[in-house]
Protein backbone atom coordinates (compact mmCIF):
# COMPACT_ATOMS: atom_id res chain seq x y z
CA UNK A 1 0.00 0.00 0.00
CA UNK A 2 0.78 3.40 -0.78
CA UNK A 3 0.92 6.14 1.95
CA UNK A 4 -2.34 7.26 0.56
CA UNK A 5 -3.97 3.62 0.82
CA UNK A 6 -3.46 2.93 -2.30
CA UNK A 7 -2.48 -0.51 -3.53
CA UNK A 8 0.87 -0.33 -5.33
CA UNK A 9 0.59 -1.64 -8.72
CA UNK A 10 2.50 -5.25 -9.21
CA UNK A 11 5.96 -4.84 -9.89
CA UNK A 12 7.07 -6.10 -13.62
CA UNK A 13 8.97 -9.15 -12.56
CA UNK A 14 8.64 -11.01 -9.67
CA UNK A 15 11.84 -13.48 -7.80
CA UNK A 16 11.61 -16.97 -8.82
CA UNK A 17 11.85 -19.41 -5.39
CA UNK A 18 13.67 -22.53 -5.90
CA UNK A 19 12.81 -25.21 -3.13
CA UNK A 20 15.34 -27.90 -2.64
CA UNK A 21 12.79 -30.25 -5.07
CA UNK A 22 13.32 -27.86 -8.14
CA UNK A 23 17.35 -28.05 -8.10
CA UNK A 24 20.31 -30.48 -7.33
CA UNK A 25 22.45 -28.85 -4.39
CA UNK A 26 25.20 -26.59 -5.74
CA UNK A 27 28.76 -27.31 -5.01
CA UNK A 28 30.34 -23.99 -6.31
CA UNK A 29 28.64 -20.26 -5.60
CA UNK A 30 29.94 -17.59 -8.42
CA UNK A 31 30.01 -14.06 -8.17
CA UNK A 32 29.66 -11.75 -10.95
CA UNK A 33 29.80 -8.19 -10.29
CA UNK A 34 28.01 -5.59 -12.96
CA UNK A 35 31.74 -5.11 -14.51
CA UNK A 36 32.12 -8.70 -15.19
CA UNK A 37 29.71 -9.55 -17.88
CA UNK A 38 31.75 -11.39 -20.22
CA UNK A 39 30.35 -14.33 -21.78
CA UNK A 40 33.39 -15.73 -23.04
CA UNK A 41 35.11 -16.02 -19.59
CA UNK A 42 35.67 -19.29 -19.42
CA UNK A 43 33.39 -20.01 -16.50
CA UNK A 44 30.77 -19.91 -19.08
CA UNK A 45 31.90 -22.60 -21.47
CA UNK A 46 29.97 -25.52 -20.37
CA UNK A 47 27.24 -25.91 -18.42
CA UNK A 48 27.10 -27.30 -15.12
CA UNK A 49 23.91 -27.77 -12.71
CA UNK A 50 26.34 -27.55 -9.69
CA UNK A 51 27.30 -23.73 -10.34
CA UNK A 52 25.27 -20.83 -9.16
CA UNK A 53 26.25 -18.12 -10.12
CA UNK A 54 24.66 -14.91 -8.33
CA UNK A 55 24.74 -11.29 -10.31
CA UNK A 56 25.01 -8.42 -8.17
CA UNK A 57 26.45 -5.38 -7.45
CA UNK A 58 27.88 -2.88 -4.39
CA UNK A 59 25.71 -0.24 -3.34
CA UNK A 60 29.32 1.62 -2.95
CA UNK A 61 29.87 1.15 -6.42
CA UNK A 62 27.41 3.73 -6.92
CA UNK A 63 28.05 6.32 -4.36
CA UNK A 64 31.68 6.69 -4.61
CA UNK A 65 31.39 9.39 -7.30
CA UNK A 66 28.08 10.97 -8.50
CA UNK A 67 26.67 8.66 -11.50
CA UNK A 68 23.79 9.54 -14.00
CA UNK A 69 20.64 7.88 -13.10
CA UNK A 70 20.45 6.18 -16.72
CA UNK A 71 24.12 4.89 -16.46
CA UNK A 72 23.69 2.85 -13.26
CA UNK A 73 19.73 1.23 -15.15
CA UNK A 74 21.66 0.55 -18.04
CA UNK A 75 24.29 -1.42 -15.86
CA UNK A 76 21.16 -3.30 -14.14
CA UNK A 77 19.70 -3.91 -17.33
CA UNK A 78 22.61 -5.25 -19.40
CA UNK A 79 23.17 -7.07 -15.95
CA UNK A 80 19.39 -8.87 -16.18
CA UNK A 81 19.59 -9.37 -19.89
CA UNK A 82 23.28 -11.19 -19.12
CA UNK A 83 21.50 -13.40 -16.47
CA UNK A 84 19.03 -13.97 -18.78
CA UNK A 85 21.46 -15.41 -21.47
CA UNK A 86 23.32 -17.65 -18.90
CA UNK A 87 19.49 -19.54 -18.53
Amino acid sequence: MSAHGTPRPATRRQATRLTSSDTAPAHTVRLVLGDQLNPDHSWFRSADGGVVYVLLELRQETDYVQHHVQKVLAILAAMARFAAALR
